[in-house]
């Protein structure tokens, strides 16, 4: 594997964040061993620009990645049985078997108010491209199964979170809910 990372804050306003690699793995198939997978994030923090009355902390980011699952040990390789001196397919191999691809998009909002309240809000969507499943071929080909980039999922979310300090700047409790 090689890895590259890139982070960049500026005025604590404007963060920028990236990541590249590239991964060299015996479980893909010779024909595509190598393949690359990147992530790239931003926020901006509004609070730092704009003076809102009782927010303390207003922030909208946003990321885009991808990455990449490995298939079972030897998938893509043949894998034979043998039965009174005849060879039979369990599994015919696939050199071009490589990962199952996750690319994911999110965008949320960050906030704080009254100096008391916090809470996010995100959104996302994430398609899997690839999935490695096992595929039955046809008795013309011998029969058996083959591992397969074939299955693909779709899905999308909202997610939501809200804290309250109940009690706080108070030396012996604090309440959090």
């Amino acid at each position: 594997s090689l890895a590259a990372i890139l982070s960049l804050d500026y005025k604590d306003r404007y963060i920028l964040d990236g990541l590249y690699r590239s991964d060299n793995v015996s479980l893909f198939g010779p024909n595509v061993r190598t393949q690359e997978f990147f992530r790239v994030s931003g926020a901006y923090r509004i609070s730092k620009d704009l003076d809102i009355n009782d927010i303390n902390e207003l922030k909208i980011r946003a990321s885009y990645g991808t990455a990449g699952l490995l298939p079972p040990f030897g998938a893509w390789q043949d894998n034979f049985s043998v039965s009174n001196g005849i060879a039979t397919a369990n599994i015919v191999g696939n050199p071009n078997l490589g990962p199952y691809m996750s690319k994911e998009f999110e965008a949320g909002l960050d906030f704080k108010i009254f100096d008391r309240i916090t809470g996010t809000f995100s959104y996302s969507e994430a398609k899997n491209e690839g999935q490695v499943l096992t595929v039955p071929l046809p008795a013309l080909v011998n029969g058996g199964s083959q591992y397969q980039n074939a299955g693909t999922l779709e899905t999308k979310s909202y997610e939501g979170t809200l804290g309250i300090d109940i009690i706080k700047d108070n030396a012996d409790m604090s309440w959090r809910s």
